[in-house]
């Protein structure tokens, strides 16, 4: 297994299959849309508790925590806090490139962090993240992919760790 943010290359490498987050679009690629993504916002129960944060407009107070991942923080506070650019563009911020660091940066205190909910499902079940908003979430263009080369035939073994793949993501809430 090989973690990167680097897209695979399946005629270069020796891979065959790839998890890849985008919106399922490559023309060389044979994708299978394992998961919808989100952007839902998550804060540690003592920041949200510290701040008061009862409604979205109350995010005036916090600390985004950004990602490049989901960069949507402008379009989620004007969505369902009715909160102008002027406001928005006020509010300080903390820039992440790795959306697990700004997890861990949330879970610490140090504001609200904007991400998928599979990312954070063992934060949500220890209580170290809540989400105060809930009902307030971002459907995103983009998904969890399983992606092949849509050319290369695929080996027996990977095959089934594709459908074992797909079987698992269905049973995801």
């Amino acid at each position: 297994m090989n973690v990167t943010p680097v897209a695979v290359d399946f005629e270069r490498e020796p891979i065959d299959l790839a998890i890849r987050y985008f919106d399922g679009q490559a023309a060389n690629l044979d994708a299978t849309l394992l998961l919808d993504d989100e952007a839902r916002v998550y804060g540690s129960p003592a920041y949200i508790a510290s701040l008061g944060l009862h409604a979205p407009q109350d995010l005036l107070r916090a600390t985004l925590l950004a990602t490049t991942i989901h960069p949507a923080w402008e379009r989620w506070l004007q969505q369902f806090g009715e909160v102008a650019e002027g406001q928005i563009a006020a509010i300080p911020r903390i820039h992440f490139d790795q959306a697990l660091m700004a997890i861990e940066a949330a879970k610490l205190g140090q504001g609200m962090v904007m991400t998928s909910r599979v990312l954070v499902e063992s934060e949500l079940a220890a209580g170290t993240l809540v989400e105060p908003f809930a009902e307030c979430y971002l459907p995103m263009a983009n998904g969890y992919y399983v992606v092949h080369h849509h050319k290369l035939a695929l080996r027996p073994v990977a095959m089934l760790v594709k459908a074992w793949l797909i079987q698992a993501a269905k049973h995801e809430p």
